[in-house]
């Protein structure tokens, strides 16, 4: 049987730990790889038709964009 691993991960700048770090790979792609390697399953990246800035940074919770 096919498997695949079918995710949403964004790179750039992300925000963990308390502060604002530029990450090459987003986390989530990160944990697709793994379990990949583990399954032997097929990855598809799931991408946005225009992509958030590198810098994006959504609005606080309870404010609107």
């Amino acid at each position: 049987m096919a498997k695949l691993i079918a995710f949403y991960s964004r790179a750039d700048e992300n925000y963990f730990g308390g502060q604002y770090r530029y990450v090459k790979v987003g986390n989530t792609e990160k944990v697709a790889k793994m379990i990949s390697d583990l399954t032997g399953a097929d990855m598809f990246k799931i991408e946005q038709k225009v992509p958030y800035s590198a810098n994006y940074k959504p609005p606080a919770f309870g404010e609107s964009s």
